[in-house]
């Protein structure tokens, strides 16, 4: 729980301080300043003050209870149900999602990250280049539900098929923020799965 708490005070202070003071004049000595920590406590839970924001869209997974909400660019090993349809884990996946209360909770948390990603050049970057990571990590895991080699000449498939529906999650969220998060995020994502039903269902034969 102690640590629980630690890591939540240094994303909202950092959150807090790069509104107030902007990105790049904040520094890490007054975050950890802020949160009540020492410099050393702070690089013991992220590598640097971007990590802070870019791990609440791209972590494993949350803390027992942190927000579920605030992970979601993360494709965790082993997500996808097995047997069936791609079509038919991915909403099996959503529905698990929803009724875990992950588009109930931290929503602001989240508008304020992504809309701080968006606005500063190097979060931009980074989040790209994560990204790409994660599309990387489901590409494996869609061979491996495939029983292909992702890097072998089958593994095209699996990559495009992986970009093409991280693409559509990292639009749909883009979508989200225009609107000011206003719009129901997990009927959203329902409305982007069903746009993509036809090529999903077409791969899974």
């Amino acid at each position: 729980m102690k640590k629980l708490k630690v890591r939540q005070a240094i994303q909202r202070e950092t959150l807090r301080l790069f509104e107030e003071r902007g990105y790049r004049a904040t520094t890490v000595e007054e975050i950890a300043a802020a949160a009540e920590v020492s410099t050393t406590t702070f690089y013991r839970y992220y590598s640097s003050k971007e990590d802070v924001i870019l791990s609440g869209v791209h972590d494993r997974g949350p803390e027992p209870t942190e927000s579920p909400g605030a992970h979601p660019l993360h494709f965790a090993d082993g997500g996808l149900p097995e047997g069936g349809s791609l079509l038919a884990g991915l909403r099996v996946m959503l529905a698990g999602v929803r009724e875990s209360g992950a588009f109930d909770e931290g929503r602001a948390e989240l508008l304020t990250r992504l809309r701080m990603i968006n606005r500063v050049p190097e979060l931009r970057a980074l989040n790209a280049q994560r990204t790409q990571e994660g599309l990387r990590e489901l590409a494996r895991l869609l061979a491996a539900r495939s029983g292909t080699d992702p890097d072998g000449p089958e593994g095209y498939r699996t990559r495009v098929l992986a970009a093409a529906i991280g693409g559509a999650v990292a639009e749909t969220l883009r979508f989200w923020v225009d609107q000011d998060g206003e719009p129901d995020l997990d009927d959203l994502f329902a409305r982007t799965l069903d746009l993509l039903a036809p090529a999903l269902e077409r791969a899974s034969h």
